[in-house]
């Protein structure tokens, strides 16, 4: 065995002479063909491996290690070569991603308010002398919340056509107290009345709780558009219909609620106001 392994050496050693003129050789240019330069360890390797597959047994032993070894690094590093692709890959197919939500939610937020901006201004006309205002959604643009605020303090939600910083600002739903505001102290709180709750959401079948039981005295809700007014339960449930640019062939309405009380209780009364602006087909 000490034989065997200085025959090994010995040959190893032998070999050193040989490198510069093998090294040639394996960087030589193939006809229409160019071969990439092996590292100087690539090129121990393969004579090393060269010479111990004819050192008999242990020779072979050693060559099928170094072998063995060899392959396994260059399939490791293949495989993370892969991998790193493939997660550079995955990256900007979602930075790809986000950027054309981006995009298709500006657009979406621009159009909107291109239309909102043509507000009729019968619509805020007709919301003048109110005690708070509600919007279900669609605003389109923060610039109506403020005009809206101009007139009473405003509560909305957002809708699906609400998009970025707007959506981000506004809750899915809320519960309104429609007795918050004195109509005599300039916005002050109304401590003298029993709560009027009034349920806002965007999407009436998204409502989640029952809103008798929970001691809702209305639900206003938006979307369709379409001016609805009906008591179910002793709840009264309004759309009151789109303020904005027409929609369709709907009319553009706005809501409207009196609050009366009688002992103790509150009664509602709704109604819906045609700003008869033209509704006429698209």
């Amino acid at each position: 065995s000490e034989t065997i392994r200085e025959t090994i050496r010995e040959t190893i050693g032998e070999t050193i002479g040989e490198m510069l003129r093998t090294e040639s050789k394996l960087r030589g240019i193939q006809k229409n063909k160019v071969k990439r330069p092996l590292t100087a360890y690539q090129l121990h390797m393969q004579v090393e491996m060269g010479r111990l597959k004819d050192q008999g047994v242990v020779g072979k032993l050693l060559f099928k290690k170094a072998t063995s070894s060899w392959r396994e690094q260059k399939e490791q590093k293949a495989q993370k070569a892969l991998e790193a692709q493939e997660a550079q890959e995955a990256q900007e197919a979602h930075e790809a991603h986000e950027a054309l939500q981006a995009l298709e939610a500006q657009e979406a937020q621009e159009a909107l308010q291109a239309q909102e901006d043509q507000q009729a201004p019968e619509a805020l006309q007709a919301l003048e002398g109110s005690d708070l205002i509600l919007h279900a959604g669609d605003v389109g643009g923060s610039d109506i919340l403020d005009a809206l605020n101009q007139i009473a303090p405003t509560y909305a939600v957002f809708g699906n056509t609400d998009y970025g910083t707007l959506r981000a600002a506004l809750p899915h739903s809320q519960v309104v107290d429609l007795m918050a505001v004195d109509p005599a102290g300039a916005d002050q709180p109304n401590t003298d009345t029993n709560p009027v709750l009034a349920y806002v959401l965007h999407i009436n079948e998204e409502i989640d709780l029952d809103p008798q039981a929970a001691g809702m005295k209305m639900v206003v809700f938006g979307h369709t558009h379409e001016p609805f007014i009906r008591e179910r339960d002793g709840v009264l449930w309004m759309n009151p219909g789109s303020a904005g640019p027409r929609r369709f062939s709907l009319p553009v309405t706005v809501g409207r609620v009196r609050i009366s009380h009688s002992d103790g209780e509150a009664s509602l009364e709704a109604e819906i106001l045609d700003l008869g602006l033209d509704s006429g087909g698209d």
